[in-house]
């Protein structure tokens, strides 16, 4: 293993939340004994969403129900099968 990208998502202009997402995950993986070199953590706001068609005239829990995909951390490995 090469690398380990952790990209934190969020369903909101909230670039903030999104870093702290990938931050836990990458201090989870150090606890694990992933080398914390290998590990980047990285913050992408509401800039790679999964959903579309969820409405700011929405009530606010439909809302929230409707961007829980866009809450999330996704992992990236690089490397070499052995």
């Amino acid at each position: 293993m090469s690398s380990i990208s952790a990209s934190g998502n969020n369903g909101t202009d909230n670039d903030a939340l999104s870093t702290n997402r990938a931050a836990t995950v990458k201090a989870h993986l150090e606890s694990l004994g992933v080398k914390a070199a290998t590990v980047k953590a990285s913050g992408q706001g509401k800039r790679q969403p999964v959903t579309t068609s969820c409405s700011d005239k929405l009530p606010r829990e439909q809302l929230i129900l409707c961007l829980q995909p866009d809450r999330r951390v996704t992992i990236e490995v690089t490397g070499q099968i052995r």
